[in-house]
């Protein structure tokens, strides 16, 4: 069984600390929930209400933003998490559910990040080449810039899954874009491009998630003796 995206909440914008991104619709049993917030400052997260999601990353640099990323396994009747970044400042954030994650040690690449310089023309950052270990794996490529620079995916074999940008004060923007691993290897090079304006700088995140394991026929006859 492959690792999918089942669906994107609508992305959220906060120009004080606390954001609240929405759970997809259509979730289901199973599904593993990963919020992901990018803040213009160098801030930490905390949750701060909701129902529990556990603390994946959270890393930025001084000049460059911050990422955190938060997980939770699905329950019926969750309802909108909120976390609180340590500096009153821009943020975005968003949801996205994940159905045919393996139920425990779910990461099959841990999550990585580094920092970008502001690009020149024609304002492309390239997120590299990282391995798979799993067939059937999903690998998740995160662009994400210090002002409201809107973000198109380019290249790289993937599908892009949202891109937000804002427009106020010290804003930020961000682009989060998948690839379905079928056969564990390497994901290539992926590039994203700021299309609205001159080249900002900021953060990349990646990593990858493992499928639920495949039983073996042999193990079935096993099963079935």
């Amino acid at each position: 069984m492959a690792v999918a995206v089942r669906g994107v909440g609508t992305p959220l914008y906060s120009s004080g600390a606390v954001v609240s991104p929405e759970i997809p619709a259509g979730v289901q049993a199973g599904d593993l929930l990963i919020a992901f917030m990018y803040d213009y400052s160098n801030s930490t997260y905390a949750q701060t209400a909701g129902p529990t999601f556990t603390e994946e990353w959270d890393s930025g640099a001084a000049g460059y933003g911050s990422w955190a990323i938060y997980s939770r396994w699905w329950q019926s009747g969750d309802g909108t998490p909120s976390f609180t970044a340590s500096i009153s400042d821009s943020s975005v954030g968003v949801i996205i559910a994940f159905s045919g994650v393996a139920p425990t040690s779910f990461f099959d690449v841990a999550i990585g990040g580094s920092s970008f310089e502001a690009p020149l023309t024609p304002f492309n950052i390239t997120l590299s080449a990282f391995s798979t270990n799993t067939n059937g794996a999903l690998a998740v490529f995160c662009w994400g810039s210090i002002d409201d620079n809107e973000w198109a995916y380019q290249s790289g074999g993937g599908t892009q899954q949202v891109s937000f940008d804002t427009v106020v004060g010290s804003d930020c923007a961000f682009c989060i874009a998948t690839k379905e691993m079928a056969v564990a290897g390497t994901t290539g090079d992926q590039v994203a491009q700021q299309t609205l304006k001159g080249g900002d700088q900021g953060r990349l995140l990646w990593f990858a998630l493992k499928p639920i394991p495949t039983i073996s026929n042999k193990v079935l006859a096993i099963i079935e003796l």
